[in-house]
């Protein structure tokens, strides 16, 4: 989510996550960046890179800027804490 931006055109995310309890699907755009050149790649296991582009910037908050869909693949009762 994007809090508090002032024209924002765009950003480099590194993520990380615990592989051994998810595995990434897919990410897509979010509401922040429709119309910008998007891409993600996941560099390995557990690390993620995301990236847009925008012609113009963007200002305000609570807007998402990506949507990440994982597979739940750890024991029950396992967990994970995604950060940036």
């Amino acid at each position: 989510m994007m809090c508090n931006a002032k024209d924002l055109a765009n950003m480099d995310l590194d993520w990380s996550y615990n592989a051994s309890v998810l595995k990434i699907i897919n990410v897509t755009k979010g509401s922040v960046n429709e119309k910008a050149l998007f891409d993600w790649n996941e560099v390995s296991a557990g690390k993620l890179k995301i990236a847009f582009a925008l012609s113009k910037g963007v200002t305000g908050s609570k807007n998402s800027i990506a949507i990440m869909k994982f597979n739940i693949i750890g024991n029950p009762g396992g967990h994970c804490r995604i950060f940036q």
